[in-house]
Formats: structure tokens, C-alpha cells, sequence
């Protein structure tokens, strides 16, 4: 019994374990949130990808991974939690997705940064 409070002691109960099932779960949900948001933003750039050749599209992909899967993230996600809203916002994820190829531009010294929002 529990001297302070007098009620009986309650058994703790063990830490939880992570099973490896969890494990690979949660590596299989990453990298399908990965693929997924990479797979979304390469189609969102695909009008910029068929002007270029295939190995500068390559090297420009490669260079702006993180970036590019960064700002799938988010559209990728909602696709999944709730896919009705997620093909509402496609026509403003190809906007922003434009945004984003001249930010990567300007990030790789061709042009300026991409400002969206009304003019000064």
C-alpha cells in the first residue's frame, strides 16, 4: 500500500518496446511520403523537364532533392489525409510549383528570386 495516500500501489507497467514490424512500417510510410512528394513536384516541373535534356534535368534534380521534396511534402500529405481537398489544390500547387523552379534557378545563380504576391 501506498503509506501517503493509502490507496494500494498500482504495478508500473513495462517501457514499450518498438518491435521491428513498427520499424519497418514506419521506414515503408517514409519513403512512400518521400517517393510521393518527389513523384508530385517532377510532374508539377514536367513542362520544364521535356525542354531540357535528360542529363542536365538529372543534375538539376539531384542538386535541389531536399528542396523539391520539401515542397511536396505538405501537398503529398493533404493527397493522403484527405484527397478531395488534395485535387482542389492542385491548380494552386502548379502555380506554386513555378514559384519554386525560379527560386531553384536563382538558387543556382541564373536568375532572380521568384517574389509571388502583388506587385510593389
Amino acid at each position: 500500500m501506498d503509506h501517503r495516500h493509502g490507496l494500494p500501489r498500482r504495478p508500473r507497467a513495462p517501457p514499450p518496446s518498438i518491435c521491428r514490424e513498427d520499424v519497418w512500417a514506419a521506414a515503408l510510410w517514409g519513403s512512400m511520403v518521400y517517393v510521393s512528394s518527389a513523384w508530385l513536384v517532377s510532374k508539377c516541373l514536367t513542362p520544364v523537364a521535356v525542354r531540357q535534356d535528360l542529363a542536365s534535368w538529372e543534375s538539376f534534380r539531384r542538386r535541389h532533392r531536399w528542396r523539391i521534396f520539401g515542397f511536396g511534402l505538405g501537398p503529398a500529405l493533404v493527397l493522403q489525409a484527405r484527397p478531395v481537398l488534395g485535387l482542389a489544390l492542385l491548380g494552386w500547387l502548379h502555380l506554386a510549383a513555378a514559384g519554386l523552379m525560379a527560386d531553384l534557378h536563382a538558387a543556382d545563380g541564373r536568375a532572380a528570386p521568384c517574389k509571388l504576391g502583388p506587385p510593389a
